[in-house]
């Protein structure tokens, strides 16, 4: 688990306290002015889901720093979780609870995404495949590149989701004797072109694993499932 975050151990402590409390209802709430203010989860279905009363976004969204939430034994973030981030446009928080105790805690968005590329835990839509190419390019390149919000399993019910996003992120295909570090790899997992990877230096690749930590490979023992190679354009 990363223990470093970019808010205060405290706020995230006041959060986790507070979230114990009505387990396994979803807890909500802000962080503003440096302190955890709960919200009402005004929900109907509160194991799964969270809801807070719009009019109190509106009236504290200058203030906000952050909106963050429980998930019951779910450590993975839902497309309507990703949805919403956008939506709000300021950075989110979740913590996962199993029985009563947290374990995940991940906090996104684009003003915020200062984790370490390598050795991260899988946490399904922040810190997957995808969230590591968006992390490489802005941490690396400056490049804050579009997100997709995505269930789990995408792969399963939209298996071309990547190859059909990618142009609109402003990435184009190019010919593998022309990669160059920093350009994308698309791989394929059994049947489906589902993972995403940043080429590197000394023909290795920098990939995140689905229960694996983020790690740089040889680019050698994915040779047999690479589908193509992508090169961020930008906005033209």
């Amino acid at each position: 688990m990363i223990t470093k975050h970019p808010f205060p151990n405290k706020l995230i402590n006041d959060f986790i306290r507070y979230a114990k409390t009505i387990f396994p209802n979803e807890a909500c709430g802000f962080f503003i002015d440096d302190e955890f203010i709960p919200q009402e989860n005004r929900h109907p279905d509160k194991q799964n889901n969270f809801e807070i009363d719009s009019k109190q976004f509106i009236l504290n969204e200058d203030k906000i720093q952050c909106i963050i939430h429980s998930h019951n034994n779910y450590p993975h973030l839902s497309k309507n979780d990703m949805l919403q981030q956008i939506a709000t446009d300021v950075p989110w928080g979740m913590v996962n609870l199993i029985n009563n105790q947290p374990n995940e805690i991940v906090f996104w968005g684009n003003d915020i995404d200062n984790y370490p590329l390598k050795g991260r835990p899988f946490v399904h839509g922040v810190w997957d495949c995808y969230g590591l190419v968006r992390s490489y390019y802005k941490n690396v390149k400056g490049i804050i590149i579009k997100d997709f919000p995505r269930e789990m399993n995408w792969w399963k019910k939209e298996p071309s989701m990547l190859e059909n996003n990618f142009e609109s992120a402003h990435f184009k295909r190019i010919d593998k004797s022309k990669v160059q570090e920093g350009d994308v790899v698309f791989m394929k997992i059994g049947k489906v072109t589902c993972h995403a990877a940043i080429f590197l230096k000394n023909y290795t690749v920098l990939h995140h694993l689905v229960s694996k930590l983020s790690n740089v490979e040889p680019i050698n023992r994915w040779k047999d499932r690479i589908q193509g190679f992508y090169r961020y354009i930008g906005d033209k």
